[in-house]
């Protein structure tokens, strides 16, 4: 590898069921359920995304190009990362790939916690048992079954790819991602993820210097400054 290679994650704009889920319910079922795979983007989703779109055009123009952008099974993910190619002065190379998918909550798919604990009470007192890292919904996965999909993504495909690549996913995903990438530990990726800390349209970026080398996370705020903007191999 003659140039850095860069790998930007990217979460999915405003969604219909994040709009639901953030209400406060004391029902039994989500109106509007995450685990649809049909669920769309808001108008504000869409807001989310042209801002991450603005911003990876000035990081990756057309002189250091993304080359392949990484997207689960879900409407939402291929809405967003179509309204950022939109913003790329360049055709780039879209991936699907079932192992981005957002964690599979099998049977309980569309259940708030006070459904699962009202109409699955044995369930719920197993979930009492094992915490929110080793519980396995009926027919669903737990983190640690999320960690294995998203790690041998990045270890195998994703790591062997060359050039510039772009991830567009769900909360859970990105931060199993962080968590092979910076070292989150287990505990932490879920107390991350029931405190929403990755908004949506968010952009983290990392770079390394050859496929034999870790990724590091850098400050996107430090190549947006000047006129142009843009990574040092862009120049």
């Amino acid at each position: 590898m003659d140039e850095a290679q860069y790998l930007a994650l990217v979460r999915h704009g405003e969604s219909y069921a994040n709009v639901e889920i953030a209400k406060a319910s004391d029902g039994l079922y989500y109106a509007i359920s995450g685990s649809d795979r049909d669920v769309g983007i808001t108008p504000t989703g869409e807001l989310d995304c042209m801002r991450a779109g603005t911003i990876l055009a000035r990081l990756f123009p057309r002189s250091f190009p993304i080359s392949r952008i990484w997207n689960s099974e879900f409407r939402r993910i291929w809405q967003s990362s179509a309204l950022i190619r939109g913003h790329l002065p360049y055709q780039v190379e879209t991936v699907i790939d079932e192992r981005l998918n957002k964690r599979s909550y099998g049977r309980f798919w569309n259940l708030t916690y006070e459904g699962v604990r009202v109409l699955h009470e044995h369930e719920d007192s197993i979930y009492k048992a094992l915490g929110p890292l080793k519980y396995r919904p009926p027919e669903g996965e737990n983190f640690y079954d999320l960690f294995e999909r998203v790690d041998e993504l990045m270890l195998t495909d994703l790591n062997q790819t060359a050039g510039n690549q772009l991830v567009v996913g769900h909360s859970a995903v990105l931060l199993a991602m962080q968590r092979r990438l910076e070292g989150l530990s287990d505990m932490e990726v879920v107390r991350q993820y029931e405190g929403i800390a990755i908004p949506n349209g968010y952009v983290m970026l990392y770079r390394r210097e050859r496929t034999d080398q870790p990724w590091k996370r850098v400050h996107i705020a430090d190549y947006l400054h000047g006129e142009a903007g843009g990574l040092p191999e862009a120049a």
